[in-house]
């Protein structure tokens, strides 16, 4: 099957290139829709960081009564980052496509840091520098180790989460650390079979691992939603469409890819971005 491949832009954008402060990220979208289900949280310590972490929980509203189900689960990063609400938006648009059957009982995971205002994604979602094959860097290569090594065997000893059926979705530097985690692991046995880059920080280290991940695949069985701000200016909207034709380009015919624009800044794409790349990775339309 062709890789799926939807072009969209709501309006024509003007062209402008914005600071990531805390107030031009607010941007001025509605809030999260109102959310269902469990909420509760632990500290959690990562040994590879010496740190401790904040794991948040959404479980569905039907988890205690199908006691033998393990469910599809979102794992979200960033979830508190300067007050954007990237988990409340998630869990939101999860609670919404549940209640009206689009998908099944999802889990949601917050992965958030115990202190210090989550600014420790400067140092998790950076390239190791120099970045290479084997990945045995630190900053991104480590907090991948920490995700497949540590956090997800915990999270999936603690809930009913599928070790089948997992999504990681990221915005600005965690939608790089999305796709960096799509290129990093190997199809035939990958940890995430979802991903959602919301206007990804891209940098030339992200078509550097895809192109070491295409010399040795043939196929790539995942579903991949890459969503863009266009008041981010002209080289963000350059590099998402290269990546967007890279990835179309290579004609795995198991890949499902969706790639959209849309008319707002950094901060402002964030409920559009994810309402869309949750209903195209975990239902398979918008």
């Amino acid at each position: 099957m062709k890789a799926n491949i939807r072009h969209w832009l709501a309006k024509t954008a003007p062209v402008a290139l914005l600071a990531l402060t805390a107030t031009t990220l607010a941007g001025c979208e509605p809030g999260p829709l109102p959310d269902s289900g469990v909420r509760t949280s632990e500290i959690f310590h990562s040994d590879l960081l010496d740190e401790d972490l904040k794991l948040m929980y959404r479980l569905p509203p039907d988890y205690d009564s199908r006691s033998d189900d393990t469910f599809q689960t979102v794992y979200q990063l960033d979830p508190t980052f300067v007050g954007l609400k990237q988990m409340a938006f998630t869990v939101g648009f999860v609670s919404d496509m549940e209640a009206s059957g689009e998908i099944d009982s999802t889990i949601v995971v917050g992965i958030d840091y115990a202190t210090g205002g989550g600014y420790q994604r400067f140092r998790d979602f950076e390239f190791a520098d120099p970045l290479t094959p084997d990945f045995a860097g630190d900053k991104s290569d480590l907090f991948y180790e920490v995700l497949r090594d540590e956090i997800i065997p915990h999270v999936e000893a603690t809930v009913r989460a599928s070790a089948l059926d997992r999504t990681l979705v990221g915005h600005s530097m965690g939608g790089r650390f999305s796709l960096y985690s799509a290129f990093r692991q190997n199809p035939a046995d990958p940890l995430f079979t979802r991903f959602v880059a919301n206007d990804p920080s891209y940098h030339e280290n992200l078509f550097e691992m895809e192109r070491w991940q295409a010399e040795g695949i043939d196929d790539m069985d995942v579903s991949i939603f890459l969503g863009m701000a266009m008041w981010n200016g002209s080289a963000q909207e350059i590099t998402h469409d290269w990546m967007q034709e890279r990835l179309a380009d290579r004609g795995y015919p198991s890949l499902r890819l969706d790639a959209r624009k849309y008319d707002t800044d950094h901060g402002g794409v964030i409920g559009p971005g994810y309402e869309d790349g949750l209903r195209f990775v975990l239902g398979g339309a918008i």
